[in-house]
């Protein structure tokens, strides 16, 4: 037997969901935080090293100080701390006031790179500030919507929106961060508790334009051709993909040494940028960058943990921070991938690692998984925190079956 407000139309499952317990997990959110805050310094801290021993030859070659790519990089640290700190300060209230207009004001951007041919947005540390807005709007609308998604004409405005902003990216030929994009949309409509029907039907009107997009543009069907037969390539790529894999290969187990590369000599392009994890295993090692992928995955862990724990509770945070992880988890995997040549992924930097301003919406992204914790106000959260409807639905479906 089922509650009147399971049903949704759009369950493949045609609305027969299992029943929900009424449980509560206590949870001490202050463990949670104190082991993303740790993982998160490790990285920026690794990060700032790794910055400054893959950028040294090249600020040596342009005649600078040899730290002069790294005082950029701890500004932008900086800029991302402060800002973050007062994200974390702000009211909940202005910042879900804020949301649709930085999405609307991302789009109006996008709109205007499209006529003019611009890329204020199209770059590796403006785009997060597109995926961050998107993902608070998407949060908003979902949280705004208690009694859960039945039909169509729910989520018209969302899909709307999702469909423009992942058009206008491919239309402004950037594959890479449409599929991230794509993938984020895809993940927040499924936090938002549409039904599996719905995402399929969003993929499919989203799919069906992107896929005649890209096989209409000849450099693109190329580029695919070239990473999928490995035949027709030019000798510029060709030559960065062998060094790119030389550099795992000579990195070995343990690596050369901090500093000790060779490949960074002006030998592999942006590789303090987007391929700077070449550098770190040349001169870290496969187990260092182990060591990084765990991190990242503990990071991933504990946000989505502390999702699944604010459900109930805060809705717009658990969506949010849930679409956080997710974008930093597609970037990791993605840059890891263009490293070696595996996947087209030109332009996904690998977050706290290659230089440039995208640290500041790391940090502010950070920030706000910290503001997520202060939803608890003691280890161990009470039932008369969770919202009115969830705890009166699930007395009323109690009392009904016994």
């Amino acid at each position: 037997m089922t509650r009147p407000d399971d049903y949704d139309d759009w369950n493949l499952n045609l609305g027969q969901t299992a029943p929900r317990a009424v449980h509560v997990q206590p949870y001490d959110g202050r463990v949670n935080g104190f082991v993303f805050c740790l993982s998160v310094s490790v990285l920026t801290v690794m990060g700032l090293l790794c910055v400054y021993s893959a950028s040294y030859p090249a600020a040596i070659a342009d005649g600078k100080v040899h730290y002069l790519y790294l005082v950029n990089q701890i500004i932008y640290t900086m800029m991302g701390m402060f800002l973050g700190i007062a994200v974390f300060l702000m009211p909940e209230k202005i910042i879900r006031t804020l949301c649709p207009v930085c999405m609307l004001s991302c789009l109006c951007i996008l709109c205007a790179d499209f006529m003019f041919g611009k890329t204020l947005l199209l770059q590796d540390g403006s785009v997060w500030f597109v995926y961050l807005s998107f993902c608070s709007y998407l949060s908003l609308f979902f949280a705004n919507r208690e009694d859960g998604i039945s039909n169509i004409r729910q989520i018209i405005i969302p899909v709307c929106f999702s469909i423009a902003f992942f058009l206008l990216l491919l239309f402004l030929k950037n594959f890479t961060y449409a599929f991230v994009f794509f993938v984020m949309t895809v993940v927040m409509f499924a936090a938002g508790s549409v039904g599996i029907g719905g995402i399929l039907l969003f993929v499919i009107f989203a799919m069906v334009p992107g896929v005649c997009r890209v096989l209409s543009d000849p450099d693109r069907v190329r580029m695919l051709l070239d990473f999928a037969m490995r035949g027709d390539l030019s000798v510029t790529n060709a030559s960065q993909m062998v060094l790119r894999r030389s550099a795992f290969v000579n990195g070995s187990l343990a690596g050369k040494g901090l500093g000790l590369g060779v490949y960074k000599n002006g030998l592999i392009n942006g590789i303090s940028g987007e391929y700077i994890f070449c550098n770190i295993c040349e001169e870290a090692g496969l187990l260092s960058v182990f060591f990084i992928l765990v991190l990242f995955m503990v990071v991933a862990a504990t946000v989505y943990q502390r999702a699944a724990n604010i459900r109930l509770i805060n809705r717009y945070f658990s969506n949010l921070i849930t679409g956080i992880a997710t974008v930093i988890c597609m970037r990791v995997v993605l840059n890891l991938l263009a490293c070696v040549n595996i996947v087209p992924g030109a332009g996904i930097g690998m977050p706290f690692f290659s230089s440039g301003p995208q640290i500041i919406v790391i940090m502010i992204e950070c920030s706000l998984v910290l503001k997520s914790n202060r939803t608890y106000e003691s280890p161990g959260t009470s039932v008369a925190k969770l919202s009115t409807k969830d705890v009166r639905s699930e007395v009323d479906f109690e009392s009904q079956n016994g």
